[in-house]
Parts: structure tokens; sequence; C-alpha cells
């Protein structure tokens, strides 16, 4: 028999839910806004940018620090066992890799201070409601700054690269949350803002989004949320929806030409249109960074070649990896590594088979968000989203907490 708790505490408890929920979600609000404010001022690669970027990295850790005490009453022993292993598994590397550390440096920063504290703040989030509640608005912000930028792009207000790999992954976030309300409830409001956000990764993004969005779209179809049902208007919705993604389906080459000239007028050429419409497997280069680490690794397949030894091996070629798995088997060896990684595989195996809608739902929306991607960009040791979903994967399988209950509101 679940226990039942004083409405009055399980209101602080939310309140500090959603103030723990709002520093997880800050970085890629804040984050989105700063992208706006540099594209649309032209401050990338300026001095002025790079003050704008301290900024909001400073109002990001403000934020983080006003939640701290709450995140470390509730998982104070959690948090010194994350950091204490962390510590010194990179303590570790540091002194057997020497010819990592140049490398090892730079992940300082974004291991310690931004992923791992996200990783520990999302363990500590009690009702799931809550979180989900704050990530709907900050989508909202997100769409609005996204939906802005698109179009003073389109209009030549403001100018980008060939393609922004960072705009896509930023619009991620209200591409899937307004793609998980569309199948839910059939809305048109969802579904026009989804498509909005899908329109404007193709154009100005990098494909390494869309993928993240189709796959959120088959783990969510394989286990809709129970209260769907099937009233008379959702059927016709429902008809309406299959005959135009039936259309799509069939005319998708043509319609994707249709798109890629249309946005050739406004003098975008679309990266991602451009490799869609080709027909061809391309993967920029990164075959080859496969190539140079899986080489490293069968060099040294006990131990690998070390945390950033991915970034040494591949340096003037790629950052990192660009692929989760090889990153991992690159840092830790063979055997170290096939074991986080069947572990990992392990809980998301687990995942699928969740039976409370909320949690199936909001673990896939991260998965989408945080581990999808880091097959085709990004690195472990330093994307957010991944932590968050690593979080909330280990409190729901390890920890008892309430997920699933109402918001309690004054």
């Amino acid at each position: 028999m679940q226990k039942v708790i004083n409405p009055t505490i399980r209101y602080k408890e939310d309140l500090d839910d959603k103030k723990i929920s709002i520093a997880i979600m800050s970085s890629t609000v804040i984050l989105t806004v700063q992208y706006f404010i540099l594209v649309v001022f032209n401050f990338l690669d300026t001095s002025t940018g790079t003050i704008v970027q301290l900024g909001s990295k400073v109002v990001v850790g403000i934020i983080f620090a006003y939640t701290f005490p709450i995140v470390f009453k509730e998982q104070k022993w959690n948090l010194f066992i994350v950091y204490f292993i962390s510590i010194f598994i990179f303590l570790s590397h540091y002194l057997f890799f020497p010819d990592n550390q140049k490398y090892m440096v730079e992940l300082i920063f974004p291991l310690f201070f931004t992923c791992l504290p996200m990783f520990v703040y999302a363990m500590s989030l009690k009702n799931w409601n809550v979180l989900k509640d704050v990530m709907k608005k900050a989508s909202f912000i997100v769409f609005v700054c996204g939906l802005l930028l698109s179009l003073m792009i389109l209009l030549g207000i403001a100018k980008i690269d060939v393609y922004s790999m960072t705009f896509s992954y930023y619009m991620l976030l209200p591409a899937i949350m307004y793609l998980d309300e569309f199948i839910d409830r059939l809305s048109l409001k969802a579904f026009f803002i989804s498509s909005a956000t899908l329109i404007s990764i193709l154009a100005i993004g990098s494909r390494g989004a869309v993928l993240c969005a189709a796959v959120f779209i088959v783990l969510k179809l394989i286990k809709p949320a129970a209260q769907f049902r099937l009233s008379r208007v959702r059927m016709y919705l429902i008809f309406a929806v299959t005959t135009i993604s039936i259309f799509i389906f069939i005319n998708l080459q043509s319609l994707l030409l249709l798109l890629y000239n249309w946005l050739l007028q406004f003098g975008l050429n679309s990266r991602s249109l451009t490799l869609f419409l080709s027909g061809e497997v391309y993967l920029s280069g990164r075959d080859d960074l496969y190539e140079k680490v899986i080489s490293a690794i069968y060099d040294h397949p006990l131990v690998g070649i070390g945390i950033a030894g991915d970034r040494r091996v591949l340096d003037g070629l790629g950052v990192y990896a660009h692929n989760i798995f090889l990153e991992l088997l690159a840092n830790f060896g063979v055997f170290i590594g096939l074991f986080i990684i069947f572990f990992l595989l392990f809980l998301i195996i687990r995942m699928f088979f969740i039976k409370e809608d909320l949690s199936y739902n909001l673990l896939i929306i991260w998965f989408s968000l945080g581990f999808v991607s880091l097959f085709v960009s990004g690195s472990y040791l330093t994307d957010l989203s991944f932590w968050t979903f690593l979080g909330l994967m280990i409190s729901y399988f390890f920890q008892k907490k309430r997920m699933n209950e109402p918001i309690v509101r004054k």
C-alpha cells in the first residue's frame, strides 16, 4: 500500500522539484537565447560574443547554486559518491595517460561543473510531472527564439554558415515535446509547432536532430498513452493524419525538392536537404574518425587510450569519436568499455518495458535528446542531456519515489 503524504509536505516537495527542474532546463533555454543574440547581432567569434557566453554561464551557475542546498539535502551521499568515483577515475587516467593531459584539462569544467551536477540534480527529482511541466514551458521559449531566428535568416536579417548543428539540437527540445503532445492529444497547435520546428531544423540544422526526432516518434507509437481513446473526432483526425503521412511518404523526394527550391529563393542552401536528396549515406567524414579510433582501440584493447584519448588520436581531424560506444571503448578498453555499454543497454531495454505512461514518456524524451544524438555527434563527457537522461534512469530503477503524482498547487 502506497504511503499517503501530507498535502503540505507534497506542496513543499513539488516546489523544490520545480526549482530543480528550472535549473535542469535553464542551460537549454539560456544557451538558446545566447545563440539567438550571437547570431542576430553578429557576435559570433568576437570579444563581445565571448562576454555574452561568459554571462550565460554565470546566469546558469547562479541558478544551479541557488538550487544546490535543496539537492545537497536530498542527495548528499550520492553527491559524495558520484564525485569521489569520478575524481578517482579522472585522476587515475590523468596520471596513467600523460599524453591525454592537455585534452583532459579542457574537460574539467564541462564534466565536473555542468554534467555531473546535472546528473545529481536529475536523480534528486521526486515528482516527474513537475519536470515535464517545466519542460513544456522551456520548449515554448526555445521554439519562439528558434522560429524568430529562422525567419530572420530567411529574410536575410541574420546570417549563419552553411548549416548550424548547434541550432538543430537546441530546437530538438520543442520538436520532441510538441510531437509528444500531438501524438497524445492530436492537437493541431502541437502539430503546427512541431512541423515548423522540424522544417527549421531541416532548413538550417543537421540531420542528426532529425534522426533523434524520428526515433522518438517510433518509441512513442510503440506505447501510446493509456488515456488515448478513439472518439469519432479522434478517428477523423487519425484518418486525416494517416492520409497526409502516406502522401508525404510517397512524395517525399518531390516535397523535399520543393522545400529545397523554396529555401533557395531566400538564398539558403540547406545542407541537410542536399544530403537527403542525394539518396546516399554520407557520414561527413565520420568514417575517417571511426577508422582512426578503432585502430587505436585495436592497438590498446585491454586498457584503451584513456579519457580524452580519442581527442588526442583525432587531433587535427575531429574533436572526438562522434560515437558513444567507440568513445567508451577507446576511453576504458574493451573489457570495462563493454561492461559500461552492456549496463547502459540493460537499463535502456528495461526502460522499453516500463508500464507507467509518464515515466516511459519522460525517459524516451530524454533518450532521444541525450542518447541517440551521441551516435552521430557530441561526447558523453560534455553532453548535458545525456547526463540528465542517465540521472533520471538511475533514479527510476534504483530509488523509490512518487514520480507520477499530480502537482499540488495552492
